[in-house]
């Protein structure tokens, strides 16, 4: 039987059709297969770039922030975008100043005052309002509860957070730096700012006038 009829079937249409059909079933699923792995490539690939293009980013921000003319000009810079996005600069660069004593192995008087004083500044202020950075309330009670833990992450979260807040405005810092020459940029942020405060002192002015025209 093998020897007659397998030899005919192989060789009938019928067979020839399905094992076409067949073959084209595996071609697609191997097919399907192929560009799933390398979709899954590809999105992995895309995700390791953008962790590295990323991490990169972040590197390079970081480096800035401790170069004082890089520091001064990003610290005009977003001080046009809010009131306390200058002393998130100024906080974030105390912190970093306050890491390296614990660090260093400071003393104990030294790193305590350092504690006490980047509260009183930036967390607990007498001058209002009394959290001069932009961090949740819950983040200010627990730094200020934790002040005599005595460590170099006792500002990291608050840190963090400031860092991030910075770190988005940070390409249009660069776009913006792009398009002036060097001896250029403080004079033209210092334009800005001034007429940033003179807007300000006008609104000001303006809602003293209608209050003083409102009937008593």
């Amino acid at each position: 039987m093998e020897r007659k009829w397998l030899p005919m079937f192989l060789a009938s249409p019928e067979f020839a059709e399905r094992h076409h059909t067949r073959v084209q079933m595996q071609d697609l699923v191997e097919d399907q297969m192929l560009q799933k792995s390398r979709k899954k490539r590809d999105v992995w690939n895309l995700l390791d770039n953008k962790w590295v293009s990323s991490s990169k980013d972040i590197i390079a921000f970081r480096r800035a922030l401790i170069n004082p003319v890089t520091a001064l000009q990003f610290q005009q810079f977003v001080s046009l975008k809010g009131e306390l996005m200058e002393n998130n600069i100024i906080f974030w660069l105390e912190v970093q100043k306050y890491k390296d004593m614990c660090h260093s192995h400071a003393s104990e008087e030294m790193i305590q005052s350092k504690i006490s004083s980047i509260i009183n500044c930036f967390i607990n202020s007498s001058i209002p309002p009394p959290v001069q950075i932009d961090i949740p309330l819950e983040r200010a009670y627990k730094i200020i509860n934790h002040m005599q833990e005595e460590g170099p992450y006792i500002f990291r979260e608050a840190q963090m957070e400031v860092f991030d807040i910075l770190f988005k405005l940070w390409p249009e810092f660069l776009n913006f730096r792009h398009s002036f020459a060097d001896e250029s940029i403080f004079p033209t942020l210092e334009r800005k700012i001034m007429k940033r405060q003179e807007n300000i002192e006008r609104k000001r002015k303006g809602e003293s006038t209608i209050q003083e025209m409102k009937p008593i």
